[in-house]
C-alpha cells in the first residue's frame, strides 16, 4: 500500500507540475517566448549560427507545441491519478493499468 501512496503522490505532483508550467507560459508568453527565441536563434553558440532558426512564426509555433505537449502530459497524468485513486484499494491486476497512463503521462 505504501507503494501505490508513493505513486500516485508522484503522479499527482507530476501532473499538477505540468498544468502549472502551461498557466505560466500562457500568463508570461512573452519571457517566454524571448527565451524560446533565443534557442532558436542559436544566439549563445556562436559556432553554429548557420542552423539558426530566424522565422518569428517558427518560434511562436515551436512555443505552442511545447506548451500543448505540457498541457497534455498534465491531462493524462490526473486522468491516471483519478483512476488510481477510484481503484486504490483493488487488487493489483486493476491497478497496474492505470500506472501504463501514469508513464504515459510522465
Amino acid at each position: 500500500m505504501a507503494i501505490r501512496l508513493l505513486i500516485i503522490a508522484l503522479v499527482g505532483a507530476v501532473g499538477i507540475n505540468e498544468l502549472l508550467i502551461v498557466l505560466y507560459g500562457v500568463n508570461n508568453y512573452s519571457s517566454v517566448y524571448g527565451a524560446v527565441q533565443n534557442v532558436m536563434n542559436m544566439s549563445t553558440v556562436p559556432y553554429v549560427g548557420w542552423r539558426a532558426i530566424e522565422l518569428p512564426v517558427l518560434a511562436h509555433l515551436a512555443l505552442i507545441g511545447i506548451k500543448l505537449a505540457h498541457c497534455v502530459s498534465g491531462i493524462v497524468c490526473l486522468y491516471a491519478l483519478v483512476r488510481m485513486l477510484k481503484v486504490f484499494s483493488k487488487p493489483g491486476e486493476q491497478f497496474v493499468p492505470y500506472i501504463q497512463y501514469a508513464t504515459l503521462g510522465i
